[in-house]
């Protein structure tokens, strides 16, 4: 069974007004709309995943929380500077 991953949302570099016309604006508010409605069924499937698995007598998805491991180098780099 595939789970969802979550990833980071890649930053949309800032555009000026005068760039940036009525319609990408629109699309990028429609992105952000689709991006918060996803996280939001992520976020529901799994409370019903769990259900389904206590229902079942099979233990829930730990609540684990994310590795820092992917910060830790900047950090060492900035010690050696």
């Amino acid at each position: 069974m595939a789970t969802a991953r979550l990833t980071k949302i890649p930053n949309i570099p800032n555009v000026s007004e005068e760039e940036l016309s009525p319609l990408v604006a629109e699309l990028l508010d429609i992105c952000c709309l689709q991006q918060e409605l996803i996280l939001s069924l992520q976020e529901q499937n799994q409370i019903l995943r769990d259900e389904i698995a206590i229902l079942k007598n099979l233990k829930p998805k730990p609540n684990i929380k994310p590795s820092n491991l992917e910060n830790r180098p900047d950090k060492k780099k900035e010690k050696q500077e």
